[in-house]
């Protein structure tokens, strides 16, 4: 996909339609899904898409969960982006997980990651995780990221959702 230019002021991800989604079963391969691509994959039941999300309060959120069938795993999506040459220049952005059914065990939490790659980074190469929260939150948890050193530059940005320590998948 094609880099998008980050304007000044506020951007919402949602408004970038050329991102990328990653799925992988823990410690085996990326499985890549065509740009822009958002839904349920049915192998792996990896999911990803925008929804109006209440967790106290609404918000568009990007709706993910990772990879559940037959075994655990990760989802990941990427943004490729040519970031302004403005200081101060942040990221900001709220976690929170699901709720479990009256009959569904509860959730242990997911770790959700931020990570920076350079934009001509080779496939698969791991970013720089610039954010990790673990957490079982119900309501939204602020979280905010300072890119201000990579100002300037073409970047690829990764949001993951992650089962966490246990690799528990139920109710992510």
């Amino acid at each position: 996909p094609k880099v998008y230019q980050v304007r000044r002021g506020a951007t919402s991800l949602a408004s970038i339609k050329t991102h990328r989604v990653f799925w992988n079963y823990l410690d085996e391969p990326e499985n890549e899904m065509p740009v822009g691509w958002l839904g349920t994959e049915p192998t792996s039941r990896a999911s990803c898409q925008w929804a109006k999300t209440t967790r106290g309060e609404t918000k568009t959120a990007l709706s993910t969960h990772p990879t559940y069938r037959p075994k655990a795993g990760t989802i990941q999506i990427e943004y490729r982006l040519k970031l302004p040459e403005i200081r101060p220049l942040k990221l900001t952005f709220f976690n929170a997980i699901r709720d479990n059914g009256p009959k569904e065990p509860p959730s242990d939490g997911v770790t959700f990651r931020v990570r920076v790659l350079p934009f001509d980074a080779p496939a698969g190469e791991p970013g720089e995780v610039v954010f990790e929260r673990h957490t079982d939150a119900k309501v939204w948890q602020d979280g905010e990221v300072d890119l201000s050193r990579f100002a300037g530059q073409a970047i690829r940005l990764q949001l993951e959702s992650h089962p966490g320590p246990k690799n528990n998948t139920n109710c992510d």
